[in-house]
Formats: C-alpha cells, structure tokens, sequence
C-alpha cells in the first residue's frame, strides 16, 4: 500500500473535497473550505517526490522530476481521486481530490451513417 493511500483514505473518512501537499508545509485537508493539517512536519520537495513516485503511472514517472505540470488519474479500495502536480524549481505543490465525473465518450459517438444526411448515405 502507498503512503498517500492512508491519506487519501483520510481525505474521503472527512468529506474533505480536497488535499494538498506542497514544498515547506504540513499536508492540509480542505474540510468544508478550511484547510486543516493532517501532519505536523513541514513536508520536503523530495519527500513530496517520492510519495507521488508511488502512486504516478509507470510511463509517467521518468518524467516527474522535469518543471512542469502534469495530472493523472488514481484510485484507492475502489474510490477514484485526481492528482495535479505543478513543478517548478525547487516548489513543488500535489493537489488531490475525488475524482471529477467524466462522460464517456462512448456516449457522444455517433456511427459515421448517423452523421450524415440520407441522400448522402444512400448508395447512387
């Protein structure tokens, strides 16, 4: 089990809609739009590296120490969350919340026929 399981766990037991894990502070949980620290230590830049290193899609992890802004999908006992990093220097801040619905686009696809007009689709 990753380290952030835990925390992610936490973070849905509060109903929190939100937890963020930034350079030079405590992890906060944002419980009915106040944060609140889960931990009394001040978290590091590569301590919040190698929690994300646990949990990151494997294509995604060589890529991770780069500035940059990425996000990914992650899902703990069957509970979906969204993970933002935005890396730059030597800041690094992990946003992570329930994860926003999405449609499928299955559901918007349409067969090419049903696109276009019958004259069109009838062979001549």
């Amino acid at each position: 089990m990753a380290t952030l399981d835990k925390f992610i766990q936490v973070m849905f037991q509060q109903d929190a809609s939100g937890m963020r894990l930034a350079s030079g502070a405590a992890v906060m949980l944002e419980v009915d739009g106040a944060d609140r620290p889960v931990t009394r230590d001040v978290l590091t830049k590569p301590k919040i590296m190698a929690l994300v290193r646990e949990i990151a899609p494997d294509g995604m992890k060589d890529h991770l120490d780069a500035e940059s802004r990425m996000a990914f999908g992650y899902a703990v006992d069957g509970k979906r969350v969204d993970v933002e990093i935005v890396h730059l220097g030597d800041e690094v801040e992990v946003t992570i919340g329930p994860a926003k619905p999405r449609r499928s686009s299955a559901a918007i696809s349409m067969p090419m026929e049903a696109r276009m007009p019958a004259a069109a689709a009838a062979p001549a």
